[in-house]
């Protein structure tokens, strides 16, 4: 009977320092995931250009009377609840490129799909508002704003800034969340050296998935994440170190 009870204790005792270790890690873990959350959160919501679905700030060439569709992008960045994005967007050269209708240049996508209105200016100014449909919100709010339609005028360089960003998140419509941006480089050659580029005609590169045009663009940017694998991924190994840390300082 003693021996019993002596071995029980042991389970008991074993169990207990088991239970004990769990807690500690499942806490570290939990920190970590904190940290994560609160470090990702603080990051700015990311806007940019991307040229007939190649990705990056490299300018491409087109022939003057070419079609060129600019894709407007945003990367979340942890902002999970964008909803509403007011963008005026300046075209450095209107004489190399300029809108190819000055009424109706820009096409939404499937995130942000409700268009509130764009306008034009003669000195180069696009003016776009944008927001989701209140009754079928997206699930993530990373992707393709839409398509800015532009025609090749002549030969040259223009660039593509965007002047302002007053892009709200849901809950804190009161408040303007973080942005940054990254501006874009139009080339136009004189010669005609391609094809009519269009939206319908464009494959895109690797990185960046779009399926076809006006509204059906994929929402996805690849390099982008906005779902919860890498802050697990971050939190697990963070929680590994707090443990370890804890656990080799107990020791010393």
């Amino acid at each position: 009977m003693m021996f019993l009870s002596l071995s029980n204790n042991r389970l008991y005792s074993g169990r207990m320092e088991w239970m004990k270790v769990l807690g500690k890690f499942v806490l570290a873990v939990l920190f970590a995931g904190m940290i994560v959350s609160a470090a990702h959160a603080a990051t700015p919501a990311e806007f940019g250009f991307i040229q007939n679905g190649t990705s990056g700030s490299s300018s491409q060439s087109f022939a003057a009377g070419d079609e060129i569709n600019v894709y407007f992008y945003v990367k979340a960045n942890g902002h999970s609840g964008l909803n509403v994005i007011n963008a005026a967007i300046k075209i450095s050269d209107t004489s190399v490129v300029a809108p190819i209708s000055p009424e109706s240049y820009f096409s939404v996508g499937q995130i942000y799909s409700q268009l509130g209105f764009q306008k034009y200016d003669s000195a180069g100014l696009m003016n776009i508002l944008v927001y989701i449909d209140p009754n079928n919100k997206p699930s993530d709010r990373s992707g393709y704003i839409g398509i800015i339609h532009l025609l090749a005028v002549k030969s040259g360089k223009a660039t593509l800034t965007l002047g302002s960003l007053q892009v709200t998140e849901e809950g804190t419509e009161d408040q303007w969340v973080e942005t940054k941006s990254i501006p874009t480089e139009i080339t136009v050659v004189a010669q005609k050296t391609t094809s009519l580029v269009t939206s319908a005609s464009v494959t895109p590169a690797a990185t960046v998935s779009a399926k076809s045009v006006k509204g059906q663009q994929s929402t996805n940017v690849s390099g982008v994440s906005t779902g919860p694998e890498a802050a697990i991924v971050v939190s697990l190994l963070g929680g590994f170190l707090i443990y370890f840390v804890l656990k080799k300082g107990r020791r010393v």
